[in-house]
């Protein structure tokens, strides 16, 4: 088996749309990346190299569940750019060479292929002689098709003309080059009696969308003042876009990878988890297979899939999408890189077998409030009857972030043998964390209880 070096390169995908905003934000943003960088751990083997931002505290339920053998580092001055850090940091370049082993051989396996991993495998293999394989990144002259997909831009030309018999649509939108033009479009919808979005040609986790409503603005100058505030909305092309409203919440997401020379896979399907705008976390289970919208969201993932492979794509995408009053099925973007939720997929895979959806639904939840619980030995005293592997239950919690438990947020995943289960145990964390330390008393006994009202 050839050795691998997974590497949460988030912010680095990105920096160029981040980098916009003021310096606070910035940092504020590269922090909160950071935090979440630490799903790396779950990427890919669980025998591999895997490096982020900084350090764990939650190694030890990590080794526990059978990842005793993935090594981990982090450069001890992280900037903007990980895979750069590993060249310019002594340390993560001895691990990386080591993880090579006999074979002299690595795969480097990104959050999303940009052009300093090209980098990094050059000097790796330059340099230190290493041979690298980079199973889940296109060729160096394909990367323009990543660039051109995750576009709103690009995705709004390509994408309309695969969906043929998916059942799957784009609502309706326009894109233009001055906020002047964005500002027209805008006031077109509202008279119309439509609401619609605003977004950055090149983005990310929503970030600079500006939602307009009939009646919102008083006046076409004062619309434009406030766009010309956003940061993210200038030096690029700017999408408008009938706002679909979803009085249910659905918003459905599929992954799937893509390969050279095997037919592409749906990897996982999921309903993602989103409050005022913010993504949360996501759910997977073998029962949305019986949701309304789940065939169009798979069918439309396929098509693109195969044609992706034909442009010379190679790796993760996702496609996120929302699901309308009436049932229509939208797509609203692709991602082309791996996601929140690609590690759901690779621990599953290698806890219960690429058969999972049988056994398990799991549920990723990122921003929980911890209480009281500020570092992990608080946390791991307070949850340790969820903690998985659990003695004589089938599910419990798997702690997936812990850096940000000092500010009082934790990331984990709830495991259950049935969605409905796993829901309870959710909940059961989440009351657990918000109760006082000391003064709460919620063991599997009140789990179990809970789970039959859920």
């Amino acid at each position: 088996m050839t050795a691998q070096i997974v590497i949460s390169n988030t912010y680095e995908a990105y920096a160029d749309f981040l980098d916009r905003a003021d310096s606070e934000t910035r940092e504020r943003t590269f922090q909160a990346i950071a935090n979440g960088s630490e799903r790396v751990l779950f990427w890919g083997d669980r025998h591999k190299l895997a490096i982020a931002n900084g350090p764990i505290a939650h190694r030890e339920q990590v080794d526990r569940i059978g990842y005793s053998a993935t090594a981990y580092g982090y450069p001890s001055h992280p900037s903007t750019s990980l895979c750069l850090d590993i060249l310019n940091d002594r340390q993560l370049l001895e691990k990386s060479i080591e993880c090579a082993g006999d074979s002299r051989t690595v795969e480097l396996i990104p959050y999303a292929t940009t052009r300093e991993l090209y980098q990094l495998a050059d000097r790796l293999t330059a340099d230190c002689g290493l041979r690298v394989i980079l199973p889940e990144s296109p060729k160096r002259e394909n990367l323009w098709v990543r660039d051109y997909l995750e576009s709103k831009l690009g995705f709004r030309v390509m994408v309309p003309q695969w969906l043929d018999g998916t059942g799957a649509r784009l609502a309706e939108g326009f894109h233009c080059q001055t906020l002047e033009r964005a500002v027209e479009i805008a006031q077109w919808f509202t008279r119309r009696g439509q609401t619609c979005l605003l977004k950055p040609n090149r983005g990310f986790l929503g970030m600079g969308h500006c939602r307009v409503e009939p009646n919102t603005f008083s006046s076409a100058a004062d619309l434009l003042a406030k766009l010309e505030r956003n940061p993210y909305l200038q030096q690029d092309a700017i999408v408008v876009e009938e706002f679909i409203h979803s009085p249910q919440q659905v918003f459905p997401s599929v992954e799937a990878i893509v390969s050279p020379d095997r037919p592409p896979q749906i990897t996982q399907v999921c309903l993602q988890i989103v409050r005022d705008g913010t993504y949360l976390g996501e759910i997977v289970s073998a029962q949305l297979q019986r949701e309304p919208w789940y065939s169009a969201l798979v069918s439309a993932a396929t098509a693109i899939a195969s044609q992706l492979q034909t442009l010379g794509y190679i790796g993760h995408f996702d496609l996120d999408a929302i699901v309308d009053a009436r049932g229509q099925l939208y797509l609203t973007e692709l991602n082309a890189r791996r996601t929140g939720g690609s590690h759901l997929h690779d621990l599953a895979s290698a806890l219960w077998g690429e058969n999972y959806l049988k056994f398990v639904s799991l549920i990723s939840f990122t921003a929980q409030d911890c209480g009281n619980c500020r570092d992990w030995e608080a946390l791991s005293e307070t949850l340790a009857e969820f903690l998985y592997p659990t003695e004589g239950q089938k599910g419990g919690a798997i702690v997936t972030n812990s850096r940000d438990l000092a500010a009082g947020k934790l990331g984990f995943i709830a495991i259950g043998e049935t969605l409905k289960e796993a829901q309870a145990i959710h909940r059961a964390v989440g009351i657990r964390l918000n109760q006082a330390k000391g003064r709460a008393d919620l063991s599997y006994n009140s789990y179990n209880r809970m789970r039959t009202s859920v």
